[in-house]
């Protein structure tokens, strides 16, 4: 089920939140529905991944008190690591590599789905799963938590069913004290629903229509083969295809942050406007920051201590490859999400050893070696196989004889110029100096307005849509 869909907004989200607050009498009742209600989430595109997510939080409330327990008898915390590792790797592999199991494009095609089709829902909603009861799991093995007893407890810190779509990704010691006791206030509810409605905004009215420019591009590029398309047309595309994966994963975590918030629980920010970084080392502290901190706490440290960067140089880049490498497998089992992850960690490893991101260059001209950079990444990210993305790449630099401008660039441009408009200018800091006002109580009114227009707008964008948006 996706948020930005008429069965959760009027259906899903009333009911659960109705309950809620009627059971408001007794904290643990509200927990049991919360957890109940996250399995009714995944139930409504595929019933048969609620059944796989309750009998995976039931695995992981037993294995997490089996790895308290070897810890506690003296069990090593690399031997007690392992054993936490086990069963959420394993499930992560059953998703991602077998055929019948889950998509074959990965986490990228979420953003391509029309729907919540079985193939596609296993994949995205898993491998959040994992991260979160990986953190869980290997959080008890390094004596930093313990072990609940409550599989309802476990079913919440792992499985909540704000954070299954898109994060973001949490530690169980951060959300254990909202389990025990939390008071969910008016202003937490009221600005749960305003964030929700941003969030909301972002995906129905900039992500959704940019997804379809983005597509128009990579099906006519597709089209085309050896030809290729004009270098404008291919710009053009990739431009929209970037705005929409950071709008439609931004959207998606700010009804993520809304949620938890109307329910009384807290969640880190996601994103801080990665698009305007001065270096790819930036972009990837303000990008899915959640996700970012997850690899970087629980992949780095392979050996035992952490690695510092400019002392130990050598052991800095390999620990890097294989954290670089594991998030393009997380993404998807495709070869072009490889391709990503080592572009990447080239780039991180150049400026690391360049010292780029501290040299008094032009910030106009850093900003532009980020955007290019991530750009060509994201055809890789996009593209269905190798071929395509070297075609598109090809044709973006007019490497394939290419024109440097056809009708099809001028009919995408004269189409969706507001959309591009509105997604560049939200994309960047200026939004935040656009939500200012003078006076506070202008500021309310004004944000109450603006966010009522945002919601009916995108209730318009999702009856056109035929009821529900992945973006």
């Amino acid at each position: 089920m996706s948020f930005a869909s008429v069965a959760f907004l009027f259906y899903f989200l009333p009911a659960t939140a109705a309950v809620f607050f009627a059971f408001g009498f007794s904290r643990r009742a509200q927990n049991a529905w919360l957890f109940l209600a996250g399995i009714g989430f995944c139930a409504f595109g595929d019933p048969a991944l609620s059944l796989v997510l309750l009998a995976s939080v039931c695995v992981c409330t037993a294995l997490g008190l089996l790895v308290e327990r070897a810890r506690l008898r003296g069990c090593g915390p690399r031997a007690a690591g392992a054993l936490a590792c086990a069963f959420p790797l394993v499930l992560l592999f059953f998703v991602r590599c077998l055929p019948d199991a889950g998509a074959a494009g990965g986490l990228a095609d979420a953003a391509d789905a029309a729907g919540p089709a079985l193939p596609f829902m296993r994949p995205l909603f898993i491998a959040f799963f994992t991260l979160q009861a990986l953190s869980y799991l290997l959080d008890i093995a390094r004596g930093e938590a313990r072990a609940e007893r409550n599989p309802v407890f476990v079913g919440l810190s792992v499985a909540f069913f704000p954070r299954l779509l898109a994060g973001p990704v949490l530690r169980h010691r951060d959300i254990a004290p909202c389990l025990r006791a939390r008071r969910v206030t008016w202003e937490d509810f009221s600005g749960g629903v305003c964030r929700f409605a941003a969030g909301l905004g972002k995906t129905a009215l900039l992500a959704y229509p940019l997804r379809q420019a983005a597509d128009y591009a990579f099906r006519m590029s597709a089209a085309d083969g050896d030809t290729g398309i004009s270098v404008a047309l291919a710009w053009a595309g990739l431009a929209a295809y970037a705005l929409q994966l950071f709008h439609g994963f931004a959207g998606c975590s700010d009804m993520a942050v809304g949620l938890s918030r109307m329910f009384g629980f807290t969640a880190k920010e996601n994103f801080d406007f990665p698009y305007a970084a001065l270096s790819l080392t930036d972009f990837w502290r303000r990008w899915h920051i959640s996700l970012s901190d997850w690899f970087r706490e629980y992949l780095w440290p392979l050996a035992g201590e952490r690695a510092d960067a400019e002392t130990d140089g050598g052991r800095a880049t390999r620990r890097s490859l294989v954290v670089w490498l594991c998030i393009g497998l997380w993404h998807g089992a495709a070869v072009t999400q490889v391709v990503w992850a080592v572009w990447h960690f080239f780039l991180l490893t150049a400026e690391r050893v360049t010292r780029l991101d501290r040299r008094s260059v032009p910030g106009l001209l850093r900003r532009l070696y980020v955007l290019t950079a991530v750009g060509i990444g994201w055809i890789f990210f996009r593209a269905p196989d190798s071929a395509s993305a070297f075609a598109y790449l090809r044709a973006a630099f007019g490497l394939s004889q290419n024109a440097l401008a056809d009708d099809a660039a001028l009919m995408l441009l004269r189409e969706y110029w507001p959309v591009f408009l509105a997604g560049a200018l939200f994309s960047a800091p200026l939004a935040r100096a656009l939500c200012g006002s003078p006076s506070p109580r202008a500021a309310a009114v004004l944000r109450a307005l603006a966010l009522t227009a945002v919601f009916f707008g995108s209730l318009l964008s999702l009856v056109r849509a035929g009821g529900v948006i992945w973006a």
